[in-house]
């Protein structure tokens, strides 16, 4: 749920809902950049990815080498 529509709703307690959202993008932004770094160090490269419903498919390649 988006925060604005939180922040117009009726609902009770709006501002532990918001604060709970707030840490929740943080963990993920945090996790993210971890992830992004130990790529970095083990010279990964993502080169393409395909989302579906079931699935997510990557090409990437390891130190120069493609793998498929």
């Amino acid at each position: 749920m988006d925060k604005h529509k939180i922040y117009a709703s009726n609902i009770k307690m709006k501002s532990v809902y918001v604060d709970y959202l707030d840490g929740t993008q943080k963990k993920i932004a945090l996790e993210m950049y971890k992830s992004k770094q130990n790529l970095k160090e083990h010279h990964i490269k993502i080169i393409d990815e395909k989302r579906s419903e079931l699935s997510l498919t990557v090409d990437y390649s390891v130190r120069g080498t493609f793998i498929k």
